[in-house]
């Protein structure tokens, strides 16, 4: 099988869509559940993505090209759910503090 450039852009593109996708099931239906910090649940929940993405990808078509093509999407999808189980925290402490002084 041959690659070009197209193809591993493609690839990609579709790797970041399937690791939004696992990621958003595997947070919603399991670490938001289970994990009380949300940025660790957040950084698990796109670990398991990742890896059952590749999975997948390996299953289907025998080649171990998946765990290159969808670690930029990892890292992306990965990077923005910190940030937002970071403000999901600071909201939290900010809500807490507020509820304190009252």
């Amino acid at each position: 099988m041959e690659l070009s450039l197209p193809l591993i852009g493609l690839g990609c593109l579709f790797g970041l869509i399937n690791i939004w996708m696992f990621q958003g099931l595997i947070d919603w239906l399991i670490t938001s559940r289970v994990m009380d910090d949300p940025v660790r649940g957040k950084i698990l929940s796109t670990l398991l993505a990742y890896m059952l993405g590749s999975l997948a990808y390996l299953a289907v078509s025998d080649l171990w090209l998946g765990f290159v093509l969808y670690l930029p999407g990892a890292f992306l999808i990965g990077f923005l759910e910190v940030r937002k189980g970071a403000r999901m925290q600071q909201a939290a402490l900010d809500n807490d503090e507020a509820a304190t002084f009252e």
